[in-house]
């Protein structure tokens, strides 16, 4: 009878994580959905490194491309806080499944599944569409404007969410490792480095400021989702 028992728990637990897991799949597939219509009405890039300018076109602006605007400006308010969240919520899995025991392991996983794809769609596909289009014809550098605004993603770069991302899982793990701090003085940091995040001038670093707070708030979610599924 305690056998039955213990099977039958074990899986109630591997179908809610199956459900969960396709819970995350499926709010995935909306946040990139949202990404996609939030680039609709990207027809003005100005950066110091690159930019183009197709804003012209739409001088008499219909009811329709207006519309659209309002609705690029409400998903720009939470696709990519709940694209980071999400990332944060399966990192947290993964640590509860045992995975990451080293810091080498964590560097070799997310170096290939997010520096590698950044790096190659950033020299393959970006630079030469941003070329092709006018996008460096004002540049007077052109190395040092593809270099700094494109790789260092101190411009408009495609994917630059990648390379934050992977920052902010180093941060994290090391974080874990070698800090003890309370949950509460951890979210009130990242509460104020978000806040801040707009003085910072070097993206990167303001983009882990800005978004490290919601990949926090994504490990708290799994962290109490399990918590009360328990309970």
């Amino acid at each position: 009878m305690d056998k039955v028992k213990i099977f039958d728990i074990k899986k109630r637990n591997a179908d809610s994580s199956l459900e969960q897991s396709r819970a995350y799949d499926l709010l995935r597939v909306i946040a990139t959905i949202l990404v996609v219509v939030g680039h609709c009405t990207y027809f003005k890039i100005c950066t110091n490194y690159g930019g183009c300018d197709y804003s012209y076109l739409f001088i008499n602006e219909s009811y329709a491309f207006k519309i659209i605007n309002k609705m690029t400006e409400f998903i720009y308010i939470f696709h990519m806080p709940l694209f980071i969240a999400l990332s944060g919520a399966l990192y947290k899995k993964s640590l509860d499944k045992g995975r990451y025991s080293t810091f080498v392991e964590l560097l070799n996983k997310k170096s290939k599944s997010l520096l590698i794809p950044f790096g190659a769609v950033t020299v393959l596909y970006s630079v030469p569409i941003k070329f092709i289009s006018g996008y460096f014809n004002q540049s007077n550098d052109i190395v040092k404007d593809i270099f700094v605004g494109q790789i260092l993603i101190q411009g408009n770069t495609h994917l630059w969410y990648l390379l934050t991302l992977f920052a902010i899982f180093i941060i994290a793990y090391l974080w874990k490792r070698n800090i003890k701090i309370r949950q509460t003085v951890i979210l009130l940091l990242l509460i104020i480095l978000s806040v801040g995040s707009g003085k910072i001038d070097i993206k990167l670093m303001s983009y882990i400021c800005q978004f490290g707070l919601w990949f926090y708030i994504g490990i708290l979610f799994e962290k109490y989702r399990i918590f009360f599924e328990k309970n």
